[in-house]
């Protein structure tokens, strides 16, 4: 697989992945629930990186930033409840 990198964009809301040329393989969405729950809105991965597994690296990468935080997580996100 292409090296990657997980990128916090937090005045965005949101994680990206993205490879070694800079392209956006995938990204999580996220809203701040008052001042400290996150909740996962969803998760989508460019169908050409698809079956990769990125799509669980950006959730467990949403769930550190969560940890780091200490705030609780929901999700609306059918693919990232299967992490919760």
């Amino acid at each position: 697989m292409t090296d990657y990198t997980i990128k916090h964009i937090e005045n965005e809301s949101r994680f990206i992945i993205i490879n070694d040329a800079n392209k956006e393989m995938g990204k999580l969405f996220y809203l701040l629930d008052g001042q400290d729950t996150l909740i996962i809105d969803s998760v989508v991965v460019n169908p050409a990186y698809g079956g990769k597994g990125l799509g669980s690296k950006l959730v467990t990468e949403a769930l550190k930033y969560v940890k780091e935080k200490n705030y609780s997580v929901k999700s609306t996100c059918s693919f990232a409840n299967k992490f919760l």
